[in-house]
């Protein structure tokens, strides 16, 4: 269970005592949240890795260039602005960035949805 200044059980267990937190609902999103993320980019790269050949430097660079055209107001200047040669070896990274740009801005936009306690 991870937070801005500690981690693990004791933190968890504090946050979901907290009465300005949401309780248990909190640390069970946070931890949810934590889970997605790293099986999030572990598919991102194994579909990297299994689907796209790694000597084909000409298919890598093509995505880039098509990640870079529809989501460049998503990137930082420092990325928009470089050359799609020197983020072609970086693909896997800049995917997983712009998947979790993606979840952040459709969580934004959708409804929070309650939990129903029984």
């Amino acid at each position: 269970y991870p937070e801005v200044y500690s981690e693990g059980f004791y933190v968890a267990y504090l946050d979901a005592k907290d009465p300005t937190q949401e309780g248990f609902d909190h640390v069970l999103s946070s931890i949810a949240e934590l889970i997605i993320t790293k099986e999030r980019i572990k598919f991102v790269r194994w579909v990297i890795l299994t689907r796209i050949d790694p000597s084909d430097w000409t298919l890598k660079s093509h995505l880039v260039k098509a990640i870079k055209k529809n989501r460049t107001t998503f990137l930082p200047p420092t990325l928009s602005n470089c050359p799609s040669a020197q983020l072609t070896n970086h693909l896997p990274e800049l995917i997983s960035a712009v998947v979790s740009t993606d979840r952040m801005v459709s969580k934004l936009f959708t409804p929070h949805i309650e939990l129903v306690s029984f």
